[in-house]
């Protein structure tokens, strides 16, 4: 999923630079001299500085050291000094008026070196040099450590005239400031005295630089008062004239090993703190305020636990092929088949006040001893990776609470079978990983087995490159650009093994892609596998998050913050498993109880007049003051979803009489002709629109179901009432339109998931397209059957998470249901409320089913389950001979039921009202006269009466006596066997 881009790299820029110098000059190097230049820093200006070895421009004597800077922006190289012999430099830094130069040199003994490291008793010495005087001058500052030294100067919002400050970081011993005071000569600038000193940091064990802030990061402990040692993190910003500000302090809750076995200092291009390889710590920061200190636990042998050796490598598996792991694999070059162990992470994140603990299991030992994980930013995400082995996107941003981390691994990703890259790696296997060729055209997969001899710099971003998605590897110089491949992303969603992976995949695309097309293939591959118990939970998820991305546009993070944004519960632990089921990687949360922060803003610290904007420090401040004071919780829908099912059994016979009326208007309608189509349709938008289609009948239109009126009204008021809680005096004065706005977004929603399952599934089934009518007497085949149960997902998660239904769907959902389930099934979903008989549908049943001696039987048993008036409602639409049977012995025997009723009440009335009653009634009356057979006339004119009275008070309907004609005259023909010509009349 994630792959490496090889970019033209300033590194290796300045190695071809040296190289061809060196061929001009004609200078004779021995093997020994095959690093032909050493890149050793970069200032705020974005200027690199680095050595070479080197004769000099004439031509004459040996090899010296040359300084040089490089602008990486208009591609010049200038030497700014040339040392009197040739060094081993380990730092170096030049003032802002490039007048001074600082560095600091090592005397090594050839034989104490190890690799690419140096250990032991190296000398490090100091130095002050002038580069822009006629003769220029070299000090010593007088410091000789065993201990890696460290010069950094700092950088100004304007250059200096009377004194320059220098940074000098001793390891272990303590970090001091040095003024060195400035004259103006001829030529440029020169020292004019001796310079004063300042400890203001005492014994450290880690610290880094960050050029951009000019902040100052460094690790050390304290005593608790009690005798026991804490490790603090603590931060000092530097403004003009090298004032200095306290600004952080962070105790560690995790363990921090304090001593090391030796003094391993590593030669790392660009490093801005001190490469000790016994610490792989870095601090990312961001503007928001987002905060997080990185750290590399390095577990002793003793403290090792081996564990069995680990499954080979092999591809992932599809879920349905459980058994498929046995087949052949690729063998790692780094000799996993041997002991594994654990690797260990800390993410201290002051902005949550929480610190995570990631642990990696099953990593060969050989691999641990020396690996170096690598932290940086992704976007907002930080990226915890050791090539070949695991990527962690974690979700620490400070808009977020931490949950839906995205762990990967080599043993549950699909990177390795999936791309192109590493199936041309497999024709190398037998050989060494370094020895594999790679175009630089071409992705390298993270995961690949190519990819585990990378090493990259955790803790620097490269000035001019956008921070997090480039790399400086650190052995070779090369830049790589980081890449999420599309592709790779819906496999791995597709084959992971943890349903909560896949739902951090989901929920990464929704919220940082944003991309419809992406989307609508990840729930194509759920579509393929609609029986899974996670389907619901990633719908849920689609739901929220979805709904939180449309109301992210237009709010801002004062009212963000209290929506939710996830269906996941925060600060939840994590884990991932490989496929036979072993636990690979556990995600656990631990509490940082206090954190002392300055109380000094921006512009009070840099003592500037005017507008001065906040910076991450700022806004740290402020949110865990708010953090702090407020405690507020995110909106959630159960507190919804409680009131709502109080609101129905409060209000179950007035939501009854509504659905019953709304069922009477739907059965009265002709639906071909009168449906709402006319009603105003939000879009989705262009691109979404484009991807999905067009929209079909059932969800033409904005309305939603009579209970999801309910429900959004509800949501609305809660919603309210939780805004106006927490916002502050301005805020409470939008909560009423944030509230309406969230719960039109989750109609919108709602229905833009309804319309992708359909498209996904429903179109492509039999007669499901897009205007074509739905024949309830063709029963479905098992596509249908599958878009059933897709929109039982559906309409099921809908009610759980409190999401409105389109008004269409019920309908929709029963006619599709009738076709797909047995009788006795259908009639189980209508009796536990998923399946609704609605109006429409009740008059597509009624009219398309042939009225054979079966169907009769089924319509006369749906109808039986309505209520009474609904079902005579049915019957009258229905017009079969039972139906007007039906209807006029209940007509006549609530008459005559009624006869006591009225007599009592309607017999008292004046013969005014009487005429005034049969006057109305003239039409039956004329109807009356046709009726030839007088005994059953006579009969009439008596319910006539009475009929009439009835009608008065209780205002029914007319009587049919046309109807009640064909009806007895029927029974009397056809169900009646006395001989009629024996009754005397």
């Amino acid at each position: 999923m994630i792959e490496l881009q090889k970019q033209q790299s300033f590194v290796i820029e300045i190695l071809d630079y040296v190289s061809k110098k060196r061929n001009k000059h004609g200078s004779l190097l021995s093997t020994s001299d095959a690093q032909v230049a050493q890149v050793l820093n970069q200032e705020k200006d974005g200027s690199v500085i680095y050595v070479y070895d080197d004769v000099t421009s004439n031509g004459e004597g040996g090899l010296v050291t040359h300084f040089a800077i490089y602008n990486p922006t208009s591609k010049d190289h200038q030497v700014i000094h040339v040392y009197s012999q040739r060094v081993f430099v380990a730092s170096c830094s030049v003032n802002q008026e490039k007048t001074l130069m600082a560095f600091t040199t090592i005397k090594r003994d050839s034989s104490n070196v190890v690799g690419d490291k140096r250990i032991g008793k190296e000398k490090y010495n100091a130095f002050i040099a002038e580069i822009k005087a006629k003769n220029p001058r070299v000090f010593s500052l007088n410091l000789v450590r065993e201990t890696f030294l460290k010069v950094q100067f700092l950088y100004e919002d304007k250059p200096a005239e009377k004194e320059t400050f220098l940074l000098v970081m001793l390891h272990k011993e303590s970090i001091g400031l040095y003024k060195i005071p400035l004259a103006r000569v001829a030529n440029g600038m020169v020292m004019r005295g001796q310079p004063k000193t300042e400890q203001i940091a005492r014994k450290f064990m880690w610290c880094q630089w960050d050029n951009i802030n000019q902040q100052l990061f460094y690790l050390h402990y304290r005593s608790d008062g009690h005798g026991n040692k804490q490790h603090l993190l603590t931060c000092l910003q530097f403004f003009n004239d090298a004032a200095h500000d306290h600004v952080l302090d962070v105790p560690m809750n995790f363990p921090v090993a304090s001593k090391s076995s030796g003094r391993y200092y590593a030669n790392v291009p660009l490093h801005n703190g001190i490469p000790d390889t016994s610490v792989n710590a870095c601090v990312l920061t961001h503007n928001s305020g987002t905060f997080c200190f990185c750290y590399q636990y390095h577990v002793s042998s003793s403290d090792k636990k081996t564990k069995s050796s680990p499954l080979p490598r092999t591809s992932p598996l599809q879920r349905t092929s459980p058994l498929h792991h046995s087949s052949g694999y690729q063998k790692s070059p780094t000799g996993s088949d041997g002991e594994t162990t654990d690797i260990n992470y800390y993410i201290c994140m002051v902005h949550h006040a929480k610190t995570i603990h990631g642990c990696v299991s099953s990593i060969p030992e050989n691999v641990v001893r020396k690996a170096m994980v690598h932290f940086s930013w992704m976007g907002d995400l930080v990226m915890v990776m050791l090539p070949g082995y695991f990527v962690h996107l974690l979700n620490v941003g400070m808009e977020f609470e931490p949950c839906n981390h995205i762990l990967l691994h080599n043993k549950s990703s699909m990177d390795n079978i999936t791309s192109s890259i590493e199936q041309s790696s497999k024709t190398a296997e037998s050989s060494s990983v370094s020895d594999v060729l790679w175009d630089s055209n071409m992705s390298l997969p993270v995961m690949s087995l190519a990819a585990e001899h990378l090493v990259f710099s955790s803790n620097y971003s490269l000035l001019g490159k956008e921070s997090g998605n480039y790399l400086l590897e650190r052995n070779s110089g090369d830049i790589y650009k980081i890449h999420i491949n599309l592709y790779n992303l819906i496999q791995a969603f597709t084959h992971c093994h943890m349903s909560m992976t896949r739902t951090a995949l989901l929920h990464y695309v929704i919220l940082r892609v944003r991309d419809i097309t992406l989307l609508k293939q990840m729930f194509l591959v759920l579509c393929n596998d609609i029986p899974s118990p996670e389907v619901p939970g990633l719908m849920s998820e689609f739901l929220i998050a979805m709904t939180y991305s449309g109301m992210r546009r237009q709010l801002d993070r004062e009212v963000l913050r209290l929506l939710p944004f996830t269906s996941t519960e925060p600060f939840r632990g994590q884990f991932d498993k490989g496929i036979n089921g072993d636990r690979i990687a556990t995600v656990s949360y631990s509490q940082i109880h206090s954190v002392n922060i300055g109380t000094k803003s921006a512009k009070e610290r840099q003592q500037r007049r005017g507008n001065v904007g906040d910076d991450w420090l700022d806004n740290l401040r402020r949110h865990l003051h708010w953090m702090q004071l407020c405690k507020s919780r995110r909106f959630t829908l159960d507190t919804v979803r409680k009131a709502f099912r109080q609101m129905l059994v409060a209000e179950e016979t007035n939501l009854e009489n509504k659905e019953d009326e709304q069922f009477l208007s739907q059965i009265r309608i002709k639906k071909s002709k009168m449906k709402g189509l006319t009603d105003t349709v939000s879009n989705y938008g262009n691109k979404t629109d484009s991807a999905l289609g067009p929209v079909p009948n059932f969800l033409v239109g904005s309305t939603v179901t009579l209970s999801s009126e309910m429900m959004m009204s509800l949501t609305k008021d809660i919603l309210v009432k939780h805004l106006t809680t927490y916002l502050n005096r301005d805020g409470k004065v939008k909560a009423n339109a944030v509230a309406k706005e969230y719960v039109i977004c989750q109609q919108t929603q709602s229905r833009l998931l309804c319309h992708m399952l359909w498209t996904l599934r429903g179109q492509g089934s039999q007669e499901f397209k897009y205007n074509e009518h739905i024949n309830l007497s063709v029963k479905g085949n098992l596509e249908d059957y599958e878009v059933f149960q897709l929109l039982e997902r559906y309409i099921l998660v809908t009610g759980d998470v409190m999401f409105p239904v389109p008004a269409g769907f019920p309908s929709y959902f029963a006619t599709i249901g009738f076709r797909c389930l047995n009788i006795r099934m259908f009639m189980q979903y209508v009796e536990h409320g998923i399946i609704q008989l609605t109006g429409d549908f009740m008059v597509q049943f009624i009219a398309e089913l042939y009225d054979n001696t079966e169907n009769v039987k089924l319509k006369q048993y749906v109808i039986s389950k309505l209520p009474q008036l609904l079902a005579v409602e049915c019957y009258k639409i229905w017009a079969h001979p039972i139906c007007n049977q039906y209807l006029s012995y209940h007509q006549v025997a609530q008459i005559l039921e009624d006869k006591s009723r009225i007599d009592s009440t309607s017999l008292d009335r004046s013969d005014d009202s009487r005429r005034s009653t049969f006057s109305q009634s003239s039409s039956s009356n004329t109807y009356l006269e046709d009726v030839s057979f007088q005994p059953l006339n006579s009969f009439f004119c008596y319910l006539d009466k009475l009929d009439k009275r009835r009608s008065s008070l209780d205002r029914q309907s007319p009587l049919d006596f046309q109807v009640l004609e064909e009806v007895a005259l029927h029974h009397t023909t056809n169900e009646t066997h006395y001989d009629m010509g024996t009754v005397n009349f």
